[in-house]
């Protein structure tokens, strides 16, 4: 027996070929769950209460965004704006400005600003000195890069992705939307492990933002409770069928 996670929004004719996949590799029973549906487990949300709660998880490439209530996930949305955006983003403004290629961890680092773009008082003045490989030359070395250009880089990208959180909010049925705005958003994924990521979601939202327990690894834990709980309950695997989930686009 086999439990997969697969993105909120894919078809019914990829999770199909998910679960072929996995029966050629030799189990005899696949359930497919929603990545979010895992995340939220994983980050230790009670998915059985009757108010409403929303899920905020911010992957490589995609964030999903997914409210449940019941026991279901009642809306839902998918963001192409995710952290290798926000990478993206600094990596290209210093290869302009320095002819610099930053290492990964380097540009890891860098995105941290965003626990200051919050504070007037913080100096964007700061130099961050960085290694990378000098593109001219082709050799390793150590450049200074200023804050005020890093900030500069994500803002752009942030405020747009922070505009489509809000969107999303705005299109949940009143009852929802208080509801979530009194239960908060749980935020999972890489994205949680952002210094000041949530501080900055909640002060555009007006929502408070609680950042899971380990939220790197929420997606894994979830579906491992859930594989756990769902081992020697025969009738969970023969009768689980996706659920009909409504996109809020």
């Amino acid at each position: 027996m086999a439990l997969a996670t697969a993105p909120i929004g894919t078809t019914e004719k990829e999770r199909d070929l998910l679960r072929k996949a996995l029966m050629n590799a030799g189990t005899s029973h696949v359930a497919i769950i929603p990545e979010s549906r895992a995340a939220a487990i994983g980050a230790g949300m009670d998915l059985a209460l009757s108010q409403a709660q929303m899920l905020l998880d911010i992957g490589d490439g995609v964030t999903e965004m997914a409210v449940f209530r019941g026991g279901r996930i009642i809306y839902h949305a998918t963001v192409h704006i995710a952290c290798s955006d926000f990478q993206r983003a600094v990596r290209s403004t210093i290869l302009a400005r320095h002819r610099v290629q930053l290492e990964d961890a380097s540009v890891e680092k860098l995105t941290h600003v965003i626990s200051s773009m919050q504070s007037e008082q913080e100096s964007n003045l700061e130099l961050f000195n960085m290694c990378g490989i000098d593109v001219a030359q082709g050799k390793r070395i150590n450049c200074c890069v200023n804050k005020r250009d890093v900030v500069n880089a994500i803002e752009p990208v942030l405020m747009k992705f922070t505009v489509m959180i809000v969107n999303f909010l705005k299109k949940l049925p009143d009852k929802i939307y208080y509801e979530t705005l009194e239960s908060g958003i749980t935020l999972t994924g890489g994205g949680a492990c952002i210094a000041g990521m949530d501080k900055f979601i909640a002060s555009r939202t007006n929502i408070k933002v609680i950042v899971a327990i380990d939220p790197l690894h929420a997606v894994i834990n979830g579906a491992r409770q859930s594989l756990n709980y769902w081992i020697g309950k025969k009738e969970h695997w023969e009768n689980f069928t996706s659920p009909k989930l409504t996109a809020l686009r």
